[in-house]
């Protein structure tokens, strides 16, 4: 790929993620999340947005090397600080009502292999505490907010093992290009199609009123159960100001919020967990009566069991989604050791918090009224993949039928 093509496509993928992602209205403040890595892509995104109308463009970078040194040989004091510099900037967005983006990746996908779990746990923890005002905002899409990748060395690296850095880095993008669709003729169009798609699933699984799931695959023997209210959605979101907007590019899912209650039996992922500082190449886990009560793994399992049996509530399940083998990011037949990407590739549930817009109901309800309705509230929300082209997911209704959803991967309705 030439520079001047490559540059018109990351020009394109900017429009797309301001037009469509987070759909920046003029006057909108507008705060990025981002490694400094992602320098270059950033301003491409600032300018875009600038040149749309934003008010202002605020960014928040982090660095993963300073991260790795604190956790290192940082006080274990400082390991439960959050900076007043940070919180502001996550209060400052919500103050102006305003969007966020998020580029969530890595710049080494295995970097912190080697920090001890307490104190990986400890961070983790300690931020997803002091942070959850924004956590909680986002999931009641109390502002528009779009999750999007950026190619990085080391996750190009990682992805490509065998090829020389810099053809792994533009093979990384040119895929990120043709999974979100900016590299066709009309990448507007595609999108619309795409979306119809979606639209129509969750507009089907939303009229067969389903009690409950079963997946069935070589990995996986797992059954969950739904709330009667609660429904199913994918695609876009509309804010608490009742703009639409799309919280993941790409996007391939649909989903909901399960009882969490109800979950009973195995998975075994068949992805890498990838979730902050987290990677672990190969997770099992066993749920009864809802909690899970078994979490099995390799490299980094001991860190994500700090985090998972910390707290109760992080041990249920919050989402339940369905994703259909044919996806853009399966057809890839890539791992991307990224959570955006590879969610968007495999069906999968997800550990800690469900999203409120999953049970309408529930907006004005306490804790006591929700827990008892088995919609989960927790500090964490990580995504673990356990679909696959063998994949089987039926439905049992509440007029007791049976419907088959999922057929060898691929969705049958």
């Amino acid at each position: 790929m030439n520079n001047s093509r490559f540059s018109s496509l990351l020009e394109n993928y900017a429009r797309l993620i301001i037009s469509l992602g987070i759909n920046l209205q003029r006057g909108d403040y507008v705060l990025i999340s981002a490694l400094t890595v992602h320098r270059d892509f950033v301003c491409i995104l600032a300018e875009e947005a600038y040149r749309r109308g934003a008010f202002f463009v605020n960014i928040l970078y982090q660095d993963e090397k300073l991260q790795k040194s604190q956790l290192l040989f940082g006080d274990e004091k400082s390991l439960d600080f959050v900076s007043e510099s940070m919180k502001q900037a996550y209060e400052e967005v919500l103050q102006y009502k305003g969007v966020f983006i998020s580029i969530a990746d890595r710049e080494e996908v295995k970097g912190f292999e080697n920090i001890p779990a307490s104190r990986l746990g400890k961070v983790f923890l300690s931020r997803a505490h002091k942070l959850n005002f924004f956590q909680k905002a986002v999931q009641k899409n109390a502002i528009r907010w779009c999750v999007v990748s950026a190619a990085t060395t080391g996750r190009a690296r990682t992805v490509f093992p065998h090829m020389d850095e810099t053809e792994a880095v533009s093979l990384l993008w040119q895929n990120i290009f043709n999974i979100c669709k900016v590299d066709q003729d009309d990448p507007a169009a595609a999108w619309s199609h795409h979306l119809a798609v979606l639209s129509k699933r969750k507009k089907t699984l939303n009229t067969l009123g389903i009690s409950s799931l079963a997946f069935s695959s070589p990995l996986t023997r797992l059954t969950a159960g739904l709330h009667p209210r609660a429904v199913w959605l994918g695609g876009s979101s509309v804010s608490a100001d009742g703009i639409v907007f799309y919280p993941n590019i790409p996007t391939e899912e649909v989903f909901t919020a399960p009882d969490f209650h109800t979950l009973n039996g195995h998975f075994e992922a068949t992805r890498p967990v990838t979730y902050k500082n987290l990677y672990i190449e190969k997770v099992s886990a066993r749920f009864e009566n809802g909690s899970i009560i078994s979490l099995e793994g390799s490299h980094g399992i001991t860190e994500l069991r700090e985090i998972v049996f910390a707290e109760k509530q992080n041990a249920y399940a919050g989402e339940i989604a369905l994703v259909d083998s044919s996806s853009s990011v399966a057809c890839s037949n890539l791992v991307f050791h990224d959570l955006l990407y590879d969610e968007n590739a495999e069906s999968h549930i997800a550990i800690g918090s469900a999203y409120q817009e999953c049970l309408p109901d529930s907006r004005n309800w306490d804790s006591h009224t929700k827990a008892k309705a088995g919609f989960n509230e927790s500090q964490i929300h990580i995504d673990i993949m356990l679909g696959s082209p063998v994949m089987d997911v039926s439905a049992s209704t509440r007029d007791n039928k049976q419907v088959q959803i999922i057929q060898q991967g691929h969705f049958c309705i």
